[in-house]
């Protein structure tokens, strides 16, 4: 009768070290499968990372889109507000003082005007000054817009004030996007500016050159 072998404990670890099968059965990983497995992984966490980033970028851009077309809107509302008909004579300089209140003006600007001319042109004045350019006929005083009738002044850099014979406020808020060319205590890096026939644009300093669009980030 043949007697079973019997493998001794220190014989099988031994096996098991070597990377053979367990008592159990189990395998373990060779290293191309780990190599494998880690390219996978890389692959993947570079798709959603992709994926996240190119979100985040549609996001800004989306916001910088709503900014301009709630700005327009606000623009075309403060136009035909009765201002445009009630102008003697238009680009008087805005204030809250009685002797103003005859005075109508046609965009909320320095001179109540829209600029006549194109955004070209605006941004070959901009450019010719460089980065601290302002803007100052073309900016939009948010003030303007944004506050009340009742109020007797803004937080605008020229102490704008909507006349107290007009409507408004146009505007829920100031938009996070708005420079301090737009008001003052805004830090936004778009300065949003009405060109010629009351269109409105988002400039933006590039580091070299005055821009308009979208400039790859929000506010």
């Amino acid at each position: 009768m043949t007697q079973p072998q019997i493998k001794s404990k220190g014989a099988r670890n031994w096996r098991w070290r070597q990377g053979s099968p367990s008592c159990c059965g189990a395998q373990g990983f060779t290293l191309v499968e780990v190599l494998i497995v880690l390219l996978i992984l890389s692959v993947l966490a570079a798709v959603v990372i992709t994926s996240i980033t190119g979100a985040f970028a549609r996001g800004a851009e989306q916001a910088y889109a709503t900014d301009r077309d709630t700005i327009q809107s606000a623009v075309l509302l403060f136009y035909y507000d009765g201002h445009a008909s009630d102008t003697n004579p238009p680009g008087d300089a805005w204030d809250s003082s009685a002797d103003n209140l005859v005075f109508g003006h046609y965009y909320p600007a320095s001179t109540g005007l829209s600029p006549d001319k194109t955004i070209d042109a605006i941004l070959a004045d901009a450019n010719a000054i460089g980065s601290g350019y302002i803007f100052p006929t073309e900016a939009i005083w948010m003030g303007l817009l944004y506050n009340s009738p009742s109020a007797t002044s803004t937080h605008d850099n020229y102490g704008a004030a909507p006349l107290i014979n007009e409507m408004g406020p146009y505007l829920n808020e100031v938009p996070k996007s708005a420079s301090r060319n737009n008001y003052a205590t805004a830090n936004g890096s778009y300065t949003w500016i009405i060109a010629r026939a009351g269109v409105v644009y988002g400039a933006y300093w590039d580091g070299s050159d005055w821009d308009v669009g979208f400039s790859g980030s929000y506010p």
